[in-house]
C-alpha cells in the first residue's frame, strides 16, 4: 500500500471519528480541497493534486497537505520544493512519522528513495 493511500485512510479514519459513523461528515473547504486531492492522487493526475494541495494549505495548513505535496515534488524531481513542504510541515509538527521519514528519504539519490513503506502516524 503506498503512502499516499496511508494517507487518505488516516485522514478518513479521523473524520470518522470527529463526526460519528451515523453521520455524514460536513468538511471545511480545506479538507475539501484534501479529499479531492487525495481522488486526484489515486486517479494519476498528480497536477490536479497539486492544485488542490495548494488551495488547502492556503486555506489551513496542515501536515498530510504538506506530506502529500512533498511527496508529489520528490516524484516528480522538485526536490527544493519537496523539501521546503516537509520542513513546513514538520514546522507544524516537528515529531511527524512520516514527514520525518520523508526527510530521512530525500537525502538519498533519487533511485534509492522510497524502497521500505513509511512508518504509520504516530499522532
Amino acid at each position: 500500500m503506498n503512502s499516499h493511500v496511508l494517507g487518505a485512510a488516516f485522514f478518513t479514519v479521523f473524520l470518522l471519528a470527529l463526526v460519528g459513523c451515523g453521520e455524514k461528515p460536513v468538511l471545511d473547504e480545506a479538507a475539501t480541497s484534501f479529499v479531492e486531492a487525495q481522488e486526484a492522487i489515486e486517479a494519476g493526475d498528480t497536477a490536479k493534486a497539486l492544485e488542490l494541495l495548494d488551495d488547502s494549505i492556503a486555506k489551513r495548513p496542515d501536515v498530510w497537505s504538506y506530506y502529500h505535496r512533498a511527496k508529489i515534488h520528490s516524484d516528480n524531481g522538485d526536490d527544493e520544493l519537496a523539501k521546503a513542504d516537509v520542513q513546513a510541515g514538520l514546522d507544524l509538527e516537528p515529531e511527524h512519522s512520516d514527514l520525518l521519514y520523508l526527510q530521512k528519504e530525500m537525502k538519498k539519490p533519487q533511485k534509492a528513495r522510497f524502497r521500505k513503506a513509511p512508518p504509520m502516524a504516530s499522532k
